[in-house]
């Protein structure tokens, strides 16, 4: 998880470009939302924090496509939660 103030990008998160398409979003998200659920790994803390991290990219990147922010980058630091 980023220190506070710290950008994240949020679909290098999910190990896309940002072009991808909200098929390709929740795809990559399903896919590593298994890998890493907490539940899939004991109860890994760091597995936590990584599926926390992929949930949260998840919704920001549904979030762009959605509201067709195409300048992004510009708006990375209002978007980190």
């Amino acid at each position: 998880m980023p220190d506070a103030g710290e950008t994240v990008d949020h679909y290098e998160v999910l190990g896309l470009t940002q072009q991808a398409t909200i098929a390709e979003i929740k795809r990559a998200f399903r896919t590593l939302a298994l890998r890493f659920h907490p539940d899939k790994n004991g109860g890994s803390p760091e597995a936590t924090v990584q599926f926390q991290d992929l949930a949260r990219s998840y919704e920001v990147s549904c979030l762009i496509r959605l509201l067709g922010l195409r300048a992004y980058p510009h708006h990375r630091s209002s978007l980190v939660m």
